[in-house]
């Protein structure tokens, strides 16, 4: 797995005459390491279906309805560091953004390196379902997390 145990700090000090270890680990999140990837909607659904089997899926309600576009950019864009893809969903109140996963071995915007998620947004319910595919399932988990944490609530 690209994202295995994070990096840490290790710090030596004396407290009083006695050396004492700290070890920290430093708060780096799998999306720092993802560059927004913008492709046309028959590429996009290609590599949706290359991902087939590699989803996770959350339906939550949302913190704000309507869901404005400039809110769901600036989660996807500045946030998840993921290319908004405009006109790709069929369904213009979905939006679909993808992302590829930038690592030492990675082919650059290859289909074994790209995240893709989709947002189906039910805006009569004011809730949400977010599918999110990667051939990592830690950057799934992880982008998913930071979905929920940003635009929603989990529903029980």
């Amino acid at each position: 797995d690209a994202f295995g145990e994070g990096p840490q700090l290790a710090v030596r000090f004396m407290g009083g005459s006695t050396p004492q270890p700290l070890v920290v680990p430093l708060p780096i999140i799998a999306t720092k390491f993802v560059a927004p990837l913008r492709v046309e909607g028959a590429d996009f659904f290609r590599r949706w279906k290359t991902l087939d089997g590699k989803e996770q899926q959350q339906i939550f309600k949302l913190t704000a309805m309507p869901l404005a576009e400039a809110l769901v950019e600036r989660v996807v864009g500045a946030g998840l560091r993921m290319a908004l893809l405009k006109g790709v969903d069929p369904n213009p109140a979905n939006f679909v953004a993808s992302g590829w996963l930038v690592t030492k071995g990675a082919p650059p915007q290859g289909d074994s390196s790209s995240v893709l998620m989709r947002l189906e947004v039910n805006a009569q319910a004011a809730m949400c379902r977010a599918s999110v595919r990667a051939s990592s399932p830690a950057i799934v988990a992880t982008v998913m997390k930071l979905v929920l944490s940003q635009l929603g609530t989990p529903v029980s």
